[in-house]
């Protein structure tokens, strides 16, 4: 009968909130009540979390992949979902002026904020050699954000 009311992809969701245990429909009364007591409690904990942290136990949570290392960036090189830039603000070619390396720091992220996003490694320039603002790894990882 919950087979004939409850969608497949929805009976786990059921099962755990009505705390009902797994083939419930055929067991004994006394081993119904046994086995819900032990789920009853990992729905108020569930609820309470819920309540509490805004965690839904039935949420999927993507693994959390750590950002690349500079030295992984520079190997792998620029791509569309990889850009590098000298600087934030500064032209370090005189005929460029500051206001265009800007700009097109702003073009990059908005590119990456309307697309699966990507890494923005400024301090790196597309000849993929720290500038005099990154001259070590180290200083050009605190630079190097994903969006």
């Amino acid at each position: 009968m919950f087979a004939n009311h409850v969608a497949e992809s929805e009976r786990e969701k059921v099962r755990f909130w009505h705390a009902l245990p797994e083939g419930w429909e055929a067991m004994e009364y006394d081993t119904f009540l046994d086995q819900r007591r032990h789920l009853i409690a990992k729905v108020i904990q569930a609820g309470y979390a819920k309540l509490a942290e805004g965690i839904d136990p039935f949420d999927q949570v993507p693994p959390t992949i750590p950002p690349p290392t500079v030295a992984e960036l520079v190997a792998a090189g620029e791509s569309e979902t990889v850009e590098f830039k000298s600087s934030l603000f500064h032209s370090y070619k005189p005929e460029i002026p500051a206001k265009v390396i800007t700009g097109s720091v702003i073009k990059t992220v908005a590119a990456f904020l309307n697309t699966s996003g990507g890494t923005l490694a400024i301090g790196m320039a597309d000849d993929e050699m720290p500038r005099t603002g990154a001259r070590h790894a180290s200083k050009a990882s605190r630079v190097t954000t994903s969006v």
